[in-house]
């Protein structure tokens, strides 16, 4: 439906036609062969464009077309594809479902024109919000790019929500304790049920949370089985982008976390808040961590979205351990561990990874202090069992996660019961 009226709008509007025939001569480049001559694409993609920014302007111009639809899709369309001229044939293809089921791979790839997204966004705004706009598919893809691009400069979405998103994974099969899908991941989330003891409203509104991303795990993972009872692919993208906008929207306590009045923290209240917000903080941020890694895909290859995360993260575990010591609590081993690996995976290709490498050494070398039986003995579940006690993915996260595990291995010198699984 929505790739029809597209179509029959590009029919009757000039401008609209010209953005298309520009973006798709850009997707076509992109996911040619290398080998492929795109000379005369990109003579194409160059006039259309000139004729797109003609049409762009003279509609602007008019007060009786510059809050249309036709104009916010193709002030948004220029603004991803702004320099769809200089696009060039990608090696290596993107095989991962997330990614491909919305053609991440070209987008991430794309020199956004930020400043253009803006104005799209106070169009928007003039025009009386997203629900004004009657364009199918416009409304949901403008709210995508809102959402992620607020997960990638850790800002608040502009828009609203459209709609929570437990109604949306309520209806799911897979949602069913009983269903053949939820049995397999009857352990998955458990790990985060400490939120409900720090005495904290927002711990408990997170904790909600990650549940849905807990939901959105097990319905991926039915639906890359081929499980009958697993929901559209386009579905599960739908609740993603509804719970992300969710999680973008919980209150962020890093200020309070690290205000002068809870530095020496010195009575056991003032200790226990201070607790409680470390661990609340590092959880949310780890939740995008886990979002950038396995559920946008494209973007853990942006290290500039993903290095700030980790020095957030980095700074929490350094005061939740140097000065609050919560690492000396049992209840808190595997949670620590999962953090660690799931940051450093994030951060693989940078210098902040061997930070968290010594981390998860120190980390696992603390937990037998004081023991007096040995590693093998302590670790009887394995460190996959473990990391799946929060947010996993097996099929995504197992193969990183277990490399990241023999750098530790290499320090630890681990016995072959310790192994990864």
């Amino acid at each position: 439906m929505a790739k029809k009226s597209v179509m029959d709008t590009a029919i009757r509007s000039p401008l609209c036609f010209h953005t298309l025939v520009y973006s798709g001569a850009a997707h076509k480049a992109f996911h040619q062969s290398p080998t492929v001559d795109n000379s005369k694409s990109a003579v194409l993609r160059l006039t259309s464009k000139v004729e797109a920014i003609k049409s762009l302007r003279s509609a602007l111009q008019s007060q009786a077309t510059a809050l249309t639809d036709e104009v916010i899709f193709a002030m948004a369309l220029l603004a991803i594809v702004g320099h769809g001229e200089n696009v060039s044939a990608v090696e290596k293809r993107e095989r991962r479902t997330m990614s491909a089921e919305q053609d991440g791979q070209f987008y991430a790839s794309m020199e956004y024109e930020w400043q253009h997204m803006k104005a799209v966004i106070e169009i928007i705004k003039m025009k009386g919000g997203l629900h004004t706009i009657r364009l199918p598919g416009l409304a949901f893809a403008l709210a995508s790019f809102d959402i992620h691009t607020s997960i990638m400069f850790q800002t608040k979405p502009s828009f609203p929500l459209f709609m929570p998103s437990s109604p949306v994974i309520g209806t799911w099969l897979t949602s069913q304790p009983r269903s053949p899908a939820f049995q397999r991941c009857l352990n998955l989330a458990t790990g985060f049920y400490f939120l409900t003891d720090l005495g904290l409203p927002t711990a408990i509104e997170l904790l909600k949370v990650l549940n849905v991303i807990r939901d959105l795990i097990v319905a991926f993972d039915s639906y890359q089985r081929g499980d009958g009872e697993a929901p559209p692919i386009k579905m599960i993208i739908f609740a993603r982008n509804l719970n992300q906008h969710e999680l973008l929207t919980l209150p962020d306590l890093s200020e309070e976390l690290f205000s002068s009045s809870l530095a020496y923290p010195d009575s056991p209240t003032s200790l226990k808040t201070h607790r409680a917000l470390a661990l609340y903080e590092i959880c949310r941020l780890c939740a995008f961590i886990f979002q950038i890694t396995v559920l946008l895909p494209n973007l853990h290859d942006n290290i500039d979205v993903t290095i700030p995360y980790a020095r957030r993260i980095k700074r929490c575990l350094q005061c939740a351990t140097t000065e609050l010591h919560l690492h000396q609590d049992s209840t808190y081993h595997s949670f620590f561990l999962w953090v660690a690996i799931m940051t450093a995976w994030s951060v693989r290709s940078t210098t902040l990874y061997d930070w968290f490498v010594d981390f998860l050494v120190q980390h696992v070398r603390a937990e037998m202090i004081g023991q007096e039986v040995d590693y093998r003995e302590s670790l009887r579940m394995t460190v996959e069992e473990r990391l799946a006690r929060f947010l996993w993915l097996e099929s995504e996260c197992e193969a990183p996660c277990a490399e990241i595990w023999e750098d530790v291995k290499a320090s630890l010198i681990l016995d072959e019961q310790c192994a990864f699984c």
